[in-house]
């Protein structure tokens, strides 16, 4: 009986982790309402050891949410934050509507990655590379880029609402080995 409980207790534990690990990440295309800069390094907001390159001050950037990709999210806003450059604010914080691959570290988002949003004849692609940090460009399991007449790597938009919704994070898999027959 013992044994039993044990046993139902860690796979109660498991399912906690592995729902509590896949919300931690949030995919969204967002526009800007506000950035400011803070005295936070990165060591304040990323663990020891998982950042290898001396980022400047950390920045603390708000923005207006048009949509949720992936994760549960049901606030209009999010902040985040990401990091100066040596030339200062990134380029993305000028842009309008973008793709935005927030990851949340010590309970907080950070910035894994960003693309823009473009309109290109009747599609809306996503500029931009490593669009699922999670999986390496050219893996079997990326999503698929292709060359358009506004940017040399992009994703149309339905399409990466499709690959996530099919993207495993946990196992960095498919859920189905069908998604990859596209």
């Amino acid at each position: 009986m013992i044994f039993y409980t044990k046993l139902i207790i860690v796979a109660w534990l498991m399912t906690c982790i592995t729902i509590a690990s896949a919300s931690e990440r949030l995919v969204i295309i967002a526009s800007p309402m506000s950035i400011e800069t803070t005295d936070i390094d990165y060591t304040g907001l990323i663990k020891p050891n998982a950042i290898t390159v001396d980022f400047g001050s950390a920045l603390k950037l708000k923005y207006e949410i048009d949509e949720v990709i992936f994760g549960s999210f049901k606030a209009k806003e999010v902040t985040f934050y990401d990091f100066e450059r040596a030339g200062g604010f990134p380029s993305y914080v000028t842009e309008g509507l973008l793709y935005l691959f927030l990851v949340k570290e010590n309970g907080r988002y950070i910035l894994s990655n960003v693309g823009t949003l473009v309109d290109s004849n009747d599609d809306l692609l996503i500029c931009g590379n490593m669009l699922n940090p999670y999986a390496e460009d050219g893996s079997i399991i990326a999503p698929k880029y292709k060359k358009s007449n506004v940017c040399d790597n992009s994703v149309e938009l339905e399409n990466l609402r499709l690959y996530f919704s099919k993207f495993d994070f946990d196992s960095h898999s498919y859920k189905k080995a069908t998604m990859l027959k596209k």
